[in-house]
């Protein structure tokens, strides 16, 4: 299995333990939820029918910049977060992040929400911060950092556990928390990390 493989596995697991997550909380999502990467029918949608944040404070940027941040994720991190939230054939909530060199950190960098439906609102943010601690903890990595996050939504971060400071580097504009991994995987025997079952989400 190639590097690129492994990761797409993993990325690939956590959507599907997140969607099952989701739709036994909310029952109503069953058949509507899905979750996949930033593809290319995700960007055509974000072309022709997604609708930014009118506050620029508010937004990552237009289908221009997302189309270059997809294509600068894809060559250069292959262990990267990239998520497309959907409710049936409405594209909702776009993320982008990554891990940290040294496998220290996983970081959220980048995430917008369509302003053009009220789908999902009040759950994008919560679907994204568990698929980006699902993908965190399936790859063993303790400490998860939402980088530069938006003034207005620092209290619902918060309120999702999101508390302390980058801990490599506490001048950093984020907000972080730390897993104690031991009480939340259960490895399968003989399994490799990307097998390993998410036990509290």
């Amino acid at each position: 299995m190639t590097i690129s493989a492994k990761y797409d596995r993993v990325r690939s697991f956590a959507f599907e333990q997140i969607e099952s997550v989701f739709v036994e909380k909310y029952p109503e999502l069953d058949g509507k939820l899905r979750l996949t990467d930033i593809s290319n029918g995700a960007m055509k949608f974000f072309r022709n029918e997604w609708k930014c944040h009118p506050d620029p404070s508010r937004m990552s940027g237009t289908y221009e910049r997302w189309s270059e941040l997809r294509t600068t994720y894809r060559s250069r991190f292959n262990k990267r977060l990239e998520l497309a939230i959907w409710h049936e054939e409405q594209l909702c909530c776009v993320m982008l992040g990554r891990v940290s060199r040294r496998n220290s950190i996983t970081g959220l960098y980048f995430v917008d929400g369509n302003n053009g439906t009220a789908l999902l609102k009040g759950r994008r943010l919560e679907i994204a911060t568990a698929y980006l601690d699902a993908f965190s903890i399936l790859l063993g990595i303790e400490w998860i950092a939402i980088r530069n996050p938006y003034s207005a939504v620092e209290p619902l971060y918060k309120a999702l556990g999101y508390t302390e400071k980058d801990p490599h580097d506490r001048n950093l504009d984020a907000l972080c928390k730390r897993y104690d991994l031991n009480t939340l995987l259960l490895a399968e025997p003989n399994g490799s990390a990307e097998d390993r079952k998410i036990a509290n989400f």
